[in-house]
C-alpha cells in the first residue's frame, strides 16, 4: 500500500492542522484507490502531492508504479 499526502496551495503548514485535518490529507491504499482519490482531488483543485514510503527500498520501486500506473489514469 502507498501513503499518499496531499497538499493543495491554499494548505497551511503541516504543523499547524489538528491531527483530525491531518489524517483527511492521508491516503493510503492500492494503485486504483490511490488513482480513484487522486482523481477527486484533482477535480476539487488540489495542485500536487507527497509520496511516502515507510522504507527506502519501496521508493524507487514506488515512485516507478506510481508513474506508469497512476498518472496516465489521471491524465487521461
Amino acid at each position: 500500500e502507498w501513503l499518499f499526502e496531499r497538499w493543495a496551495h491554499h494548505d497551511t503548514p503541516l504543523g499547524n492542522f489538528a491531527w483530525d485535518e491531518f489524517t483527511r490529507r492521508i491516503l493510503v491504499g492500492s494503485p486504483d484507490t490511490v488513482t480513484e482519490q487522486l482523481a477527486e482531488w484533482k477535480a476539487a483543485g488540489c495542485d500536487y502531492g507527497i509520496m511516502q514510503f515507510f522504507e527506502t527500498g519501496e521508493s524507487l520501486s514506488g515512485l516507478d508504479l506510481f508513474g506508469r500506473v497512476v498518472i496516465p489514469r489521471l491524465t487521461d
